[in-house]
Formats: C-alpha cells, sequence, structure tokens
C-alpha cells in the first residue's frame, strides 16, 4: 500500500492530536507540566525493517510494544532515548531511583506510560476509522 503526502501529513496531524491527549492524561498523573513532542513518524512494512535498523543503533533506547488487531494488525511502539526515559521514570518516582528493584520500577512505569501513549493513539486512530482493536498487554 503506498501512502501519499496527504496521507503521511493526515497521520502526522493523527500522532499530533494523539500525543497532545496523552501529555494532558500525563499531566494530571504527575501534577506538573509535561511537554510530550510529536515524535518522527514512519510507517514502514515489517519485511523493511532490516533497511530502517539505523535508527536503532544510533543511541541506548528503551521501548514499549504493544500490539493490536480489528481489521488492521500491527504493533505500536514507543520508543526513547535512555537518558529522557530515566527522566520520565524520575518524574514519576520524583527522585532517582538507585536500589535493588530499579529495574523492576522504571520497567512498570515506562510500561504504564506507554500504554497511556499507545492507546491514546490506537484510541484517536480508532476513532477516526470508526472500528475498535484489541490489544495485547505494552511490553
Amino acid at each position: 500500500m503506498m501512502v501519499n503526502d496527504i496521507q503521511k501529513d493526515a497521520i502526522k496531524e493523527l500522532v499530533n492530536i494523539a500525543v497532545g491527549r496523552a501529555a494532558g492524561m500525563l499531566n494530571t498523573l504527575i501534577e506538573k507540566h509535561l511537554t510530550l513532542y510529536v515524535p518522527e513518524s514512519k510507517l514502514i512494512y515489517a519485511a523493511d525493517i532490516g533497511s530502517e535498523i539505523h535508527y536503532l543503533k544510533k543511541e541506548t533506547l528503551s521501548a514499549v510494544s504493544m500490539s493490536f488487531k480489528n481489521g488492521i494488525t500491527g504493533t505500536s511502539k514507543l520508543i526513547l532515548p535512555w537518558t529522557d526515559a530515566e527522566k520520565l521514570v524520575n518524574l514519576f518516582t520524583h527522585e532517582n531511583l538507585i536500589n535493588d528493584n530499579f529495574e523492576e520500577v522504571r520497567s512498570a512505569i515506562l510500561s504504564e506510560v506507554g500504554n497511556i501513549v499507545l492507546n491514546s493513539l490506537m484510541g484517536t486512530i480508532s476513532n477516526l476509522v470508526n472500528s475498535n482493536f484489541t490489544y495485547q498487554v505494552p511490553i
């Protein structure tokens, strides 16, 4: 399926709306103003991921993945530079976590943030296409 420039612009606007909604939800949770910037978005086929892998090799990253299906099937991902993921975790814990269960807490917080962001995105898409998606638990 080829995507034309108008469709690409529509997808970018859709992502912009979803990110704004997610930022509002996160602001409520942490009771602070959190600014989320609209990320670079790219639609790629699974078969083409090999040619796109260079984006993933620039720095250490944290990622949350959520699979979905119903009409269309796929996986949405929230990918953050490690340093940004750490800042995000610290916003929710109100301190730097350096203890025995750091990885467990970090993973749980990032999973929940990913859940909020990715559900906002997929909810916005499902409203647009008038369809409901079935989601897997984010990992």
